[in-house]
């Protein structure tokens, strides 16, 4: 009776030996599959504000662009305006100094 018992608890811790096993194996694979995606979750994240940060780039760029032409333009109209100002004055100036030398 008492070796019946014995083997009866043997039989028992042995299966519970086995199911602690088992759900400790189940456990580090539940881990690891979390990290994976854990780590494929900090890579989406990273490439996505990689993508971000060039939309930036790009759209800074793009206005800097566009600010420069509008610069450009500006100068090139206060230049016309500036030569159309002096214009005559060099004119009269041309005719003054073709006066003094005849």
């Amino acid at each position: 009776m008492v070796e019946n018992t014995l083997i009866k608890i043997k039989s028992i811790e042995s299966k519970a030996e086995e199911i602690i096993n088992a759900e400790r194996q189940n456990s580090i694979l539940l881990l690891k599959a979390a990290r994976q995606q854990q780590a494929e979750a900090f890579k989406q994240q990273q490439e996505q504000l990689k993508k971000e940060q060039a939309d930036q780039i790009l759209a800074a760029r793009t206005e800097a662009e566009q600010e420069s032409k509008k610069i450009e333009t500006e100068t090139k109209r206060s230049l016309a305006e500036l030569k159309k100002g002096v214009e005559p004055k060099i004119s009269k100036a041309k005719k003054e100094i073709l006066k003094c030398l005849f």
